[in-house]
């Protein structure tokens, strides 16, 4: 028999993904209870009794993450949401919520595409393309800490010397 394989290229989702979600930009606070409405971050023990559907919830194990009916996690608000929208129960050990979120990424999106879309045959249509792209994974990058030092031109020199040394 033959196969076939469709794909799918969905136009600008991961800018307008950014485009259109809350993100946090007040301090947070703790809490004990699910907070509706507030972007946030829940410690929970889950049961999910429905076996029917794939368990939704995952815990870090030795072997990288495990998808459980049960088990202990730290989750974001929109999965808490789906475990009610599914009935799966859960008890919060504590959760960090934030009290303030907004769409901070709309304009720049909107502008940068709009830019784009009135340059589709010129160069500018290509790093609108890239900024927005570069955008998504840019703002979900780790944070690394650098350390500045300061160096006299001595330092400086015998630091140098030190790195030629072992080529």
């Amino acid at each position: 028999g033959s196969s076939e394989v469709i794909t799918y290229d969905v136009n600008s989702l991961y800018p307008f993904i950014m485009r259109d979600i809350l993100i946090p930009d007040s301090l947070p606070l703790w809490t004990e209870t699910y907070r509706p409405g507030f972007t946030g971050f829940y410690e929970i023990d889950f049961a999910q009794t429905n076996t029917q559907i794939p368990p939704l919830f995952w815990e870090k194990t030795e072997h990288g993450l495990e998808f459980k009916y049960s088990g202990h996690g730290i989750f974001a608000t929109p999965e808490i949401e789906c475990a009610l929208q599914h009935g799966i129960e859960f008890n919060i050990i504590r959760g960090l919520i934030f009290p303030r979120s907004r769409k901070i990424f709309g304009k720049f999106v909107e502008e940068l595409y709009a830019l784009r879309q009135k340059n589709k045959t010129n160069p500018l249509n290509l790093i609108c393309k890239i900024i927005l792209n570069s955008q998504y994974g840019k703002y979900a990058q780790k944070e690394s800490v650098a350390k500045l030092s300061k160096w006299t031109i001595n330092q400086f020199q015998e630091r140098l010397s030190a790195s030629t040394e072992d080529l």
